[in-house]
């Protein structure tokens, strides 16, 4: 996208941002149980959850990916040796 790319992503984080906020409102006035909105609920579960079993034990264990390791065990790419897998005129 070259020079467009900065804007592009500008906009959609935005847009991400302001959305994510909107879906959260009721669909209707008076708010009652029964047309609440729940998703700020299973939100909040969500994250007070993932928060708690971070602390409690994962952050002590969790190492991440190793794309270096990965990385390394990879052959060096031969541009013949993939050009010979296709039959070219």
């Amino acid at each position: 996208m070259g020079k467009w790319s900065k804007p592009v992503n500008a906009v959609a984080v935005t847009w991400v941002c302001f959305i994510s906020i909107i879906l959260f409102f009721p669909a209707t006035k008076p708010v009652t149980p029964i047309n609440m909105n729940w998703a700020i609920c299973v939100a909040a579960f969500i994250a007070l959850f993932s928060m708690v079993w971070w602390y409690a034990g994962a952050r002590k264990t969790y190492t991440g990916p190793r794309t270096t390791d990965t990385i390394d065990m990879l052959p060096p790419e031969d541009p013949e040796a993939i050009l010979s897998d296709y039959d070219l005129p």
